[in-house]
Formats: structure tokens, C-alpha cells, sequence
């Protein structure tokens, strides 16, 4: 499980521009780890690609948007806010209608909970 914090891009962009990344220069080592876990995911799917003959697994980085749990909503709290906005249950479902519609050309992606291609 990934974060969007762990793009360098969108990280980039809340050093230009905060309003579009509020929270993006606060927690440097979870965006740090997140990263990293981004670039391993990455490599690990080009790894399984070059080791197989045939394509049988497909390993992305999956974000699900800012989750309310018990993380989630103590940093929502710090940021001045009641809760995460995404409900849990919520999240849960998205992703796994996300994960069954994956393909082996999906491997090595960063994707948001929906599918959709992030840039790391």
C-alpha cells in the first residue's frame, strides 16, 4: 500500500506550490518510505518480467487517498480537520474492483485507488 506522498512529483509541487501539496513537506520520512517502496514495487515487477518467460504476476503500487483510520484521522486532526476524507469501507471496496481489473500491463504502475496512473 502506497500514498500519494510518496510521489516525488506531487511532492515537487507542494515545495512550489503548497496549496496543491498542503501536507506534502510535513512528513518527510512516511513520503520518504513511501517513495521507496514506490521504486521497489517498480523494480520488482521489472524483475519478475526479465526472470519469467511468461507474464504471471502483476505488482503495482496502489494509493488510496487519505483513509480514515486511526492514522488518518490523527493527522486529519492535526491538519485542523474532523476526520480523513475517504471513508474506510470505502476505500476497501474501491480497490478491490481496482485490483480485479488489473492486467500484466498494469505491472510496475503507481495507481490511484480508482486505477488511474500517478506519476512517482
Amino acid at each position: 500500500m502506497s500514498s500519494g506522498l510518496g510521489s516525488i512529483t506531487t511532492s515537487r509541487l507542494g515545495m512550489i506550490d503548497p496549496e496543491k501539496n498542503p501536507v506534502g513537506n510535513r512528513w518527510i520520512a512516511y513520503n520518504a518510505s513511501k517513495a521507496a517502496f514506490n521504486m521497489q514495487s517498480s523494480v520488482f515487477a521489472n524483475k519478475l518480467k526479465q526472470e519469467l518467460e511468461k507474464d504471471k504476476f502483476c505488482v503495482v503500487s496502489l494509493e488510496p487517498g487519505w483513509v480514515d483510520t486511526d492514522m488518518g484521522e490523527g493527522n486529519a486532526r492535526k491538519m485542523g480537520m474532523e476526520k480523513a476524507p475517504i471513508d474506510a469501507h470505502h476505500a476497501i471496496s474501491t480497490m478491490l474492483k481496482t485490483v480485479k481489473q488489473l492486467s500484466i500491463k498494469d505491472s510496475g504502475e503507481f495507481l490511484t485507488i480508482d486505477g488511474n496512473k500517478m506519476d512517482y
